[in-house]
């Protein structure tokens, strides 16, 4: 079983739950059976696969008010998720995720569990500005790191703590005029996967992510289909990018 996270460090509104939903739901297509567990606050991942699910809730399991089976939901075929509700707040998820050893015992065993039944896990995380859920990366294989244009998401990656999992640096939302962000992403992890700006995601105004699905440029789908087949495959040693100053 492969375990990716989708990370930011303090930044929000990178479109990392985008890409972690879009990326699934194309290793879903491949018949690859991938589970999405929502940390996310306001359960983002959550309203973007369902138009509402109804308790209990991943959270609920992790503070011990469920049992695991009852907090999955089969979305569609091969693709599943464990959902959060939409008032679960940032304060809320701090408490939970960050110093609960019960709910890091929960959070471990339910892996272990998943190991038998899918192939991928993806874990959607909030936009933390700390590092207390470092210890939730223990068992990743590699930090889906998204980052945009810009001189301040840019910094949030730098500091974003990954732990040892491999790290795949993820520009998002680019434009051949910010070639600048592209060669200084690349040039600080040695690495970068380009997702180029459509204005389908950037607007994200339908239904559901697979109503907006439809209206992707084939630029789009391709690039996302590439990050899919990445994270799909074991991915390589960790790399620590240095600290590259801002200057544009």
């Amino acid at each position: 079983m492969r375990v990716a996270a989708f990370l930011s460090g303090s930044k929000g509104g990178t479109g990392k739950t985008t890409l972690c939903t879009l990326t699934a739901i194309e290793l879903s297509r491949r018949s690859l059976d991938v589970l999405i567990i929502d940390l996310g606050e306001s359960g983002n991942a959550t309203s973007l696969l369902t138009r509402g699910v109804e308790p209990p809730y991943f959270t609920d399991y992790l503070a011990g008010k469920a049992q695991w089976g009852d907090t999955i939901v089969e979305v569609r075929e091969h693709l599943y998720l464990a959902p959060t509700p939409p008032d679960f707040s940032l304060a809320e998820a701090k408490v939970l995720l960050g110093s609960n050893a019960a709910a890091l015992e929960r959070y471990s065993e339910f892996l272990a569990v998943m190991a038998d039944y899918v192939d991928v896990v993806y874990l959607d995380f909030p936009a933390f500005p700390f590092k207390s859920y470092g210890h939730l990366l223990s068992p990743v294989d590699t930090s889906v790191l998204v980052i945009n244009p810009d001189p301040l998401s840019f910094a949030a990656a730098l500091h974003t703590y990954t732990g040892s999992s491999y790290v795949l640096p993820v520009l998002n939302k680019y434009h051949p005029a910010a070639s600048y962000w592209r060669d200084t992403v690349e040039d600080s992890f040695n690495n970068v996967v380009i997702i180029p700006f459509d204005v389908t995601l950037s607007f994200l105004v339908k239904e559901s992510i697979f109503e907006a699905e439809r209206y992707l440029e084939s630029d789009t789908r391709k690039a996302l289909a590439e990050l899919a087949e990445k994270l799909a495959r074991p991915g390589g040693k960790r790399v620590q990018p240095y600290k590259a100053p801002l200057q544009h």
